[in-house]
């Protein structure tokens, strides 16, 4: 194929295309409005793990493109304060492989007044109705380390780390291995041995992620080691990510500068808070819950593709 044409045979764009209809079709019937918001912003999300894509619009102004719509559909909750979601073009930096791009297309949403496990059931529906498969399986996130022959529930500190270091002792070399923090120990464990064993036959969703790893999902209210995050994966893709979302406008600011410290310390700058977004969330962000969905990599799977390429009109190499 020469370098013009389109990455995505026609037969998938078509399939992808009635696959977008059906989701709207979905939310309309559960009266979930879509919207759109700007691909542009004054002020990028923060994250340690994510770059955004800074532009020079003009010689005083420097932009970002978005990596999520976040920000502004969590404004756009505070001020109207009704369900909703949108298919968003989003761009992360130094993002390249059979599972990642550059640009890619998420499908974002809120339920005003759903707690996480609502949300959950009703992400199942939809995920049955555009993967034609069986409902959805469900496990804690210490369940799924003890699957695979790792008790950390109750554990904490040296004892956590210690349990996590002797399971990949007995796996592999670990000396070459950067990590000192609990956390990485984890993340690169539940990367490797863990998430390969998730959603073999039918999406599974994995909840109660470690408080260390809450990003922007509220604290559980009687394990406060725990936060009110999930997943879901299917055939070990992660396809979405989702929180019942935090409130409290000082915690945010306090975890984004948290962030910001452990960019600092990986050579990348510190990222400016977002102002209005501070502000909505002083003002009130509603009771909710809300998940980021990648919308590639669903209609991936459901085309039965192998690749980012397979499904976007034009993967840009």
């Amino acid at each position: 194929m020469s370098t013009w044409e389109p990455t995505a045979s026609l037969a998938t764009l078509q399939k992808r295309a009635y696959i977008f209809a059906k989701i709207r079709r979905f939310f309309e019937a559960h009266a979930v409005l879509e919207v759109d918001t700007p691909l542009l912003a004054d002020f990028p999300n923060i994250d340690d793990n994510i770059s955004p894509i800074s532009l020079s619009v003009s010689r005083s102004s420097t932009q970002y493109l978005v990596t999520s719509p976040e920000y502004y559909m969590k404004r756009f909750l505070t001020a109207y304060r009704c369900s909703c979601y949108q298919f968003c073009s989003c761009f992360r930096q130094d993002e390249k492989g059979s599972l990642h791009n550059t640009e890619f297309t998420m499908l974002e949403y809120y339920r005003v007044n759903y707690t996480h496990w609502a949300l959950m059931k009703e992400v199942d529906l939809l995920l049955q109705l555009v993967l034609s498969t069986a409902p959805c399986s469900w496990l804690s996130y210490n369940q799924a380390f003890q699957n695979i022959g790792i008790n950390i529930a109750n554990l904490e500190g040296k004892e956590r780390k210690q349990a996590l270091i002797s399971f990949l002792k007995a796996k592999e070399d670990i000396t070459l291995l950067p990590f000192d923090k609990v956390q990485e120990w984890e993340e690169y464990i539940f990367s490797f041995y863990v998430q390969p064993q998730l959603g073999k036959t039918a999406p599974e969703f994995v909840f109660y992620y470690p408080f260390t790893q809450a990003a922007l999902a509220s604290q559980h209210k009687q394990d406060t080691s725990l936060a009110y995050r999930f997943e879901i994966f299917y055939k070990a893709i992660e396809l979405g990510n989702g929180y019942q979302e935090l409130q409290d406008s000082k915690e945010q600011t306090r975890r984004m500068h948290s962030w910001n410290q452990a960019r600092q310390k990986q050579n990348k700058p510190a990222l400016p808070l977002d102002p209005k977004l501070d502000a909505a969330m002083q003002q009130g962000l509603p009771f909710c819950s809300g998940i980021a969905i990648g919308m590639d990599r669903l209609v991936m799977l459901a085309t039965k593709q192998e690749t980012l390429a397979d499904v976007q009109t034009f993967y840009a190499n």
